[in-house]
């Protein structure tokens, strides 16, 4: 077990976890179906207005998917960077881990929009610690057991903020946020749940997070070398991760090495700043 692994709190949390129920309120005015439900008939309405419309209805559907993505990483980017304001190691620890993901599932094989949804999801797969108190997050020492409790339930937290909803984008977000300290054993938290009863998000968040929380300097911590990083990974295949999401990040260590090395020293609002998600390969940062 490593250094911080039963601080349930903080992002780098891989052991043992009970379920938590959140019984703290979370504001009405987090609201993220209506946010994009608002901003893609604003969208539509533009378009039926203009005269430069699309020629084709498969242009259409390209076009409507295009503007969605565009909107549903602006709002995730708008909670991305309360977060950062918050806490500025929450929100450069979101932009790193966001970019491991989509690397990750774009190695996975998976199709080109759920890349994408799984990148944008994993901005905001620790939205819910806003709702933790500044000064457990801050805590520059290792938690107690009331503390480790408290900021678990940033995972339902999150849930909560990103609210109800149809949007795919969002569906994944949720499940992310939920998810993304469970364990492949069953020792994880909320819920305790297992192998693929574990969304796919999920698990590929679990070790893009926790790389990026154990290379990365924290109140409590410091900075932990990549190789040391990667032996506890890989220690942990098939106990706290997915074997084939492990087997896939070791595969690609090289490219995964390459997105650290390009965000490392870069502040995370100096690229929240950008307002259109990232198109193509500049997903991952990596060809």
């Amino acid at each position: 077990m490593y250094a911080g692994a039963n601080q349930g709190g903080r992002e780098m949390e891989v052991m043992n976890g009970n379920r938590v129920l959140n019984k703290k309120a979370v504001p009405s005015f987090f609201n993220m179906e209506e946010i994009l439900n608002e901003n893609m008939m604003l969208g539509k309405s533009i378009q039926k207005n203009s005269h430069f419309g699309p020629k084709n209805h498969v242009g259409q559907e390209e076009l409507e998917e295009s503007e969605g993505l565009d909107k549903s990483y602006n709002h995730f980017r708008s909670l991305a960077l309360a977060s950062y304001f918050k806490d500025n190691t929450t929100g450069n620890h979101l932009i790193k881990t966001s970019r491991y993901a989509g690397y990750l599932a774009k190695k996975h094989g998976l199709p080109s929009k759920e890349i994408k949804n799984i990148s944008i999801a994993a901005l905001v797969h620790d939205v819910g610690k806003i709702g933790i108190p500044e000064s457990i997050i801050n805590k520059p020492a290792l938690l107690n057991r009331d503390e480790i409790e408290t900021v678990r339930t940033h995972t339902t937290i999150g849930e909560k903020i990103l609210g109800p909803s149809d949007s795919d984008f969002i569906k994944t977000a949720k499940a992310m946020a939920l998810t993304h300290h469970e364990r492949w054993d069953g020792k994880g938290y909320p819920f305790g749940i297992s192998k693929h009863d574990i969304p796919l998000e999920g698990r590929i968040c679990a070790v893009a997070d926790v790389f990026e929380a154990l290379t990365s300097k924290r109140s409590y911590k410091e900075t932990m070398s990549a190789d040391s990083a990667i032996q506890i990974i890989d220690s942990d295949r098939g106990k706290a991760f997915d074997p084939r999401v492990v087997d896939i990040f070791r595969t690609n260590i090289d490219g995964i090495l390459k997105i650290k090395n390009s965000f490392d020293g870069k502040e995370a609002i100096n690229v929240l700043s950008k307002s259109i998600f990232p198109q193509g390969n500049e997903i991952c940062f990596v060809a």
